[in-house]
């Protein structure tokens, strides 16, 4: 039965049949490397036809992973509009499997417009940062004086952290960086 199975599936699609394990792991492959060399007829194609391509990952990197990594802007404005549309904003601010985000990881890559963009396209700059690598790097005088829009609205994004914690009964310890304040939650002496 597995021969006539496979036989009949040769001949509707006019060739052998194709295993849905291999062919997802091809197209994994096909994937990652689209967004490596900035092709973004093949990323967009990719998107379209399989539901899941935001979730894949590929030698341990999500897709916005490999989008900070390669740093090609037609291939991030497709994957960032693809976030929006299909509502995968939390995958902004999901860590990678060193912990960074892709915010993170764009600051520290120096892709500086493609941390733009993230921001913009609804990232939070506070998530996933115990140590406040995104609010220390907003608040250094170089980058706010190149990337001033990035560092106002990093600093908006901490300052309104800030002010919800203090809502929430935790005082915030304010350290100066720079020019800079910072809001770190501390606290309260008596509570767990």
């Amino acid at each position: 039965m597995v021969a006539l199975t496979s036989a009949f599936n040769q001949a509707v699609a006019g060739g052998p049949a194709v295993d849905p394990a291999v062919k997802l792991a091809e197209d994994k492959k096909k994937f990652f490397s689209a967004i490596a060399d900035d092709n973004v007829a093949t990323v967009a194609y990719m998107l379209v036809q399989n539901a899941g391509a935001l979730d894949w990952k590929y030698s341990g990197e999500s897709v916005l992973d490999a989008v900070v990594r390669s740093g090609g802007r037609l291939v991030a404005t497709a994957v960032l509009e693809a976030c929006a549309k299909n509502g995968r904003a939390d995958l902004l601010d999901q860590p990678n499997m060193h912990g960074m985000t892709p915010l993170t990881q764009a600051l520290l890559n120096k892709s500086h417009w493609i941390a733009d963009a993230i921001l913009a396209a609804g990232a939070n700059p506070c998530a996933g940062d115990p140590m406040m690598t995104v609010a220390k790097w907003a608040a250094t005088e170089q980058n706010r004086k190149f990337f001033p829009g990035i560092c106002d609205r990093i600093n908006a994004a901490v300052i309104k952290r800030a002010e919800a914690t203090m809502q929430n009964g935790t005082s915030v310890r304010v350290k100066k960086m720079g020019k800079i304040k910072i809001g770190v939650p501390q606290k309260k002496a008596g509570s767990s």
